[in-house]
């Protein structure tokens, strides 16, 4: 199943022919954490007005100092602190449209 330090081997080599070599060579797949890592980095700046200027912020819930040093902070997808962000934006979207619709 493995080999080369490679997973799916037996596949990678029966398809060999057909695929390009970026695809056979590949280590990993991939996951939603890419994606989550790169949104925060591009969008860091409207995600911390987001949660600052928010509900939860007006009603003390959220440290906004913590979380504006958070997101004016270089190299946060190194720790993956981003995910504990984005469970806050779920939350502030949640409550404004459903508890709070004048923050829409």
């Amino acid at each position: 199943w493995q080999a080369g330090g490679q997973n799916r081997i037996i596949a990678r080599q029966a398809f060999a022919d057909l695929l390009p070599p970026e695809i056979i060579d590949l280590r990993s797949k991939g996951s939603p954490d890419s994606f989550v890592i790169q949104l925060f980095g591009d969008r860091r700046q409207e995600i911390g007005r987001f949660l600052c200027d928010g509900w939860l912020a007006a009603h003390g819930m959220i440290d906004v100092d913590a979380i504006d040093a958070r997101c004016a902070q270089e190299g946060i997808d190194k720790d993956m602190s981003a995910w504990n962000l984005f469970r806050l934006v779920d939350v502030e979207a949640w409550v404004r449209i459903w508890v709070s619709p004048r923050w829409q």
